[in-house]
């Protein structure tokens, strides 16, 4: 990372007011290894990707997002396809569920954000990344296929009504149990053989996801693998005993949920369109596979 940065804050505009980002980079200013700073707002979906394919192309070395996971997916799209040397990535949680920031870091902190910056701390960090016939997407910190894509489209529907905070997920979650509809998948691979209508199959980078479920809590970014877990014919009474389990991280002991651990994985759809969602973002595709590309980014270290 070079010795004098050029940052982009990217600000999610319905996550983070002017006047937080205005008073971040306020301070971000004081620091004499920042020698240019530049505030870009999202206004729609996708646009925060742009803005950082966009920052990486006029030089700044330094991204960093304002906003959840979401903006942190789109900010990685954007920059992983144009990175240049010493690029380095960041965020700033301010989303519902900050999976992938509270699991690394724990609470966000100004002094220790800021120390990150004037220290230029950075450390490399896996990057998951799945393809369909029509798909190349990089991920940050978990996806999946069934349940929790079907729980993002509820959840997004709660959002545009209005209902948002944490309180959506868990209402999206057992919404979901009611009216989701399990897919045909087959899995054939060095540690896990499946066929069969599974709730989901979540592969991850990162041991959290729906608002600090620690569904694979041995993932870690920075392994060189994949952790997932296929969760197969489950109630929601299942889910509500083993709940508390889920936010503790500890492994549940069920015949219906499976482990698993590779470097790619492939999910057999038999060629029909499923969804599956990558940290939180919505998407369609036949058969996805998915794999790690290890210390693919520059991560800002703000612990």
């Amino acid at each position: 990372m070079p010795s004098d940065l050029k940052i982009a804050f990217i600000v999610h505009s319905l996550r983070c007011t002017q006047k937080y980002a205005g008073e971040i980079v306020e301070q971000c200013n004081k620091l004499s290894n920042v020698k240019d700073i530049e505030l870009f707002y999202t206004k729609a979906k996708k646009d925060a990707e742009l803005l950082a394919h966009n920052a990486v192309n006029h030089n700044f070395n330094c991204i960093i997002g304002m906003g959840g996971d979401g903006t942190f997916h789109e900010i990685v799209n954007g920059v992983l396809p144009e990175q240049k040397e010493g690029t380095a990535v960041g965020i700033i949680p301010a989303g519902t569920g900050n999976d992938f920031y509270t699991a690394h870091f724990g609470q966000f902190r100004i002094t220790a954000f800021l120390k990150a910056i004037a220290e230029q701390k950075i450390r490399k960090t896996d990057v998951g990344k799945v393809n369909t016939r029509d798909i190349r997407r990089y991920f940050v910190n978990a996806a999946d296929v069934g349940f929790g894509a079907h729980t993002v489209k509820l959840l997004e529907q709660q959002r545009m009504a209005g209902l948002g905070g944490g309180i959506s997920y868990t209402l999206a979650i057992l919404r979901a149990f009611a009216t989701y509809k399990k897919p045909t998948i087959k899995i054939d691979s060095d540690s896990l053989h499946y066929h069969g209508g599974p709730m989901m199959i979540a592969v991850c980078n990162g041991p959290s996801l729906g608002n600090g479920l620690r569904i694979c809590p041995e993932a870690r970014s920075d392994d060189g693998i994949l952790h997932g877990c296929v969760i197969g014919n489950i109630s929601v009474i299942d889910y509500l005993k083993n709940y508390i389990k889920l936010k503790k991280g500890i492994k549940i002991s069920h015949p219906e949920i499976r482990y698993f651990s590779e470097a790619t994985i492939k999910i057999g759809t038999y060629g029909k369109v499923t969804d599956f969602e990558l940290d939180g973002e919505l998407y369609q595709g036949a058969d996805p596979a998915f794999s790690i590309t290890p210390s693919a980014l520059n991560l800002l270290c703000p612990d």
